[in-house]
C-alpha cells in the first residue's frame, strides 16, 4: 500500500497500538514491502497527455489522466500531500480514504519514506494538480502472497489519487539530529533543531514534527533513554496536536519505564487520559496505567 515501512515505531508500538493507528493512521500500518525506486530520473517536462487514456509502464504500472495539473512536479526529496481512495481489483468497496486522515490528505517524502514500488514509480510522473485513477498489479504491491490484510495476487486501485501540493526539494532532519542526540546530547540536538525552525535553515530543511518520531525510535531502540525522554518531553511541550501529544508521550512513558522510574511514567499518562477522546486509544492508556500500576506495587513488596 502506501505506507511507511515499519522503521517508522518499533515493534511494541506495532502490537500495543494498532488498533488506535489502524484507524486514525491506516496508511502507517501496510509496512511490509520497502520500495525501490523505478525510473527516479523521469523528467515531466513537456508532458503529451490525453486525458482518458491509459498509460501502461515498462514495469505494468498503469494509470490514467483525469485532469492534468500544471505545478511543481515531484522530485526526489519533495514533500507530497495527496488525496486518495482505495480499492482492490474490480470491488467497488472501499477500503481506506485519506478523507479519514489528518486534514483528509496523505504525506510522504518522495524517494525517503518507503513506499510499495507502484506507488513510488507514479509519482515519478506526477506534478502538483494531477488526478488519476492508478492500477497498481500486485507485482508492484504485494505478491502474489499478498499481506497486511491484502489478498494475494491483487492489484491496488486508488480512484482518485489527487496531487494535492508539492513542496520544493529540502533535506530531512531525521540523521542530523539523531547523530546529534547521540554522539553529543539532547540538548544539542534541540538547540539544533531550534537554530533550524527559527533561521534562514528552515526552507532548507523538511521541519514538519513527523520526523522526530523517526528519530525517537532508532533511539529507544539503541536504548538510548535518556536521550529519547529529553527529546519526546521537549516536543511534546511545544506541540498543540493531541494525537501527536499522544505519539510522544508514549515514548515518554517508554522511556520513563526503562530507567525504572515508574511513578513518573504514571505521571505522564493521568495528564494524558483526560485528552484521549477516541475510545480505542482511551482504554490503550487504561492498561498501561493499570500495567504499570501492578509493576510498581510488586516493586515495592
Amino acid at each position: 500500500m502506501i505506507t511507511p515501512d515499519g522503521s517508522y515505531l518499533d515493534n511494541i508500538i506495532s502490537v500495543l497500538m494498532l488498533p488506535i493507528i489502524m484507524k486514525k493512521y491506516f496508511s502507517l500500518l501496510i509496512i511490509s514491502i520497502t520500495c525501490i525506486s523505478c525510473n527516479t530520473t523521469v523528467k515531466k517536462e513537456n508532458r503529451s497527455i490525453t486525458l482518458g487514456d491509459t498509460i501502461t509502464t515498462s514495469s505494468g504500472l498503469k494509470y490514467i489522466f483525469l485532469k492534468e495539473g500544471s505545478g511543481r512536479p515531484i522530485l526526489m526529496n519533495s514533500k507530497v500531500d495527496l488525496y486518495t481512495e482505495l480499492y482492490l481489483n474490480d470491488s467497488d468497496s472501499l477500503i481506506w480514504t485519506t478523507a479519514e486522515d489528518k486534514d483528509s490528505i496523505f504525506s510522504f517524502i518522495h524517494g525517503k519514506t518507503s513506499l510499495i514500488k507502484g506507488f513510488k514509480e507514479l509519482h515519478n510522473y506526477l506534478v502538483e494538480g494531477d488526478e488519476v485513477i492508478a492500477l497498481i498489479p500486485d507485482s508492484l504491491a504485494y505478491g502474489k502472497k499478498g499481506g497486511n490484510g491484502i489478498p494475494p495476487e491483487t492489484t491496488l486501485v486508488y480512484n482518485p489519487l489527487i496531487v494535492k501540493r508539492v513542496s520544493l526539494p529540502k533535506k530531512l532532519m531525521n540523521d542530523t539530529l539523531q547523530n546529534i542526540a547521540t554522539y553529543l546530547s539532547a540538548k544539542a540536538a534541540i538547540d539544533f533543531y531550534s537554530k533550524v525552525i527559527n533561521g534562514t535553515l528552515k526552507n532548507k530543511y523538511h521541519t514538519d514534527l513527523d520526523f522526530i518520531f523517526a528519530v525517537l525510535d532508532s533511539l529507544s531502540n539503541n536504548n538510548l533513554y535518556s536521550q529519547t525522554l529529553e527529546l519526546s518531553t521537549y516536543f511534546r511541550k511545544n506541540t498543540e496536536d493531541n494525537y501527536e501529544t499522544g505519539r510522544l508521550a508514549y515514548y515518554q512513558i517508554l522511556a520513563l519505564e526503562k530507567q525504572g522510574k515508574i511513578n513518573e511514567a504514571i505521571a505522564i499518562i493521568k495528564e494524558q487520559l483526560p485528552l484521549e477522546n477516541d475510545l480505542e486509544w482511551g482504554e490503550w492508556w487504561k492498561d498501561k496505567k493499570k500495567y504499570l500500576e501492578e509493576k510498581l506495587h510488586q516493586k515495592i513488596h
